[in-house]
């Protein structure tokens, strides 16, 4: 995630930040945010999806930058469990509205 942060900025020739906090945790950098002085890159899924809460405010902002694409690793010739492919199938109806919306 910080390169595209790096990247981002680069393409608007700004200066990157310099880091207070990295972390991937939703939960922890809501907090900070919440309750900081704390700027937060998040993927706009948790955003559409309306996960994130918190009287945080998306900024108007465009980021120059290409989104990118994640799947599912399996191991070949391994069955996966009923609760593996149950997730599966709940993850792909999540990101369904998801991918129509781009």
């Amino acid at each position: 995630m910080g390169a595209l942060i790096a990247q981002a900025f680069g393409a608007s020739d700004l200066d990157v930040p310099q880091t207070g906090v990295a972390t991937d945790a939703v939960l922890y950098m809501q907090d900070l945010v919440t309750n900081g002085d704390f700027l937060a890159f998040y993927p706009s899924s948790p955003v559409r999806l309306g996960t994130i809460g918190g009287g945080i405010k998306v900024l108007p902002v465009d980021l120059p930058i290409q989104p990118t694409p994640f799947g599912v690793v399996r191991l070949k010739n391994r069955m996966l469990t009923p609760i593996a492919e149950l997730f599966i199938a709940c993850m792909r109806e999540v990101v369904k509205p998801l991918a129509r919306g781009r």
